[in-house]
């Protein structure tokens, strides 16, 4: 039984991100010095390249947020899932 993948990595001061664990599009915290106020690097990587995804440090916790709204935007349905009620139907009503 295997763990979770959690969608992303940590890499914490001293440590390097081995070539074999990045993927393409996944985000990384790279940790900073505490000599330079400490904090995140929110980074996406990829084979050849890496991005900042924030164009500041943050907090562990402000990252997990900024993850968290991430995947509340991919879970929205797709247009083509709504139906729009028509206002001439019979059944369409407003309790006023």
């Amino acid at each position: 039984m295997g763990a979770k993948d959690i969608g992303f990595d940590v890499v914490y001061r001293g440590q390097v991100l081995p070539a074999n664990r990045v993927r393409e599009g996944r985000l990384v915290f790279f940790q900073r010095s505490l000599q330079w106020g400490g904090g995140y690097w929110l980074v996406r990587t990829y084979h050849d390249s890496a991005y900042l995804e924030m164009e500041y440090p943050v907090s562990l916790r402000q990252g997990m947020e900024y993850l968290m709204s991430l995947r509340k935007v991919r879970e929205f349905p797709d247009f083509e899932e709504f139906e729009l009620l028509d206002p001439n139907d019979d059944t369409f009503h407003v309790g006023f």
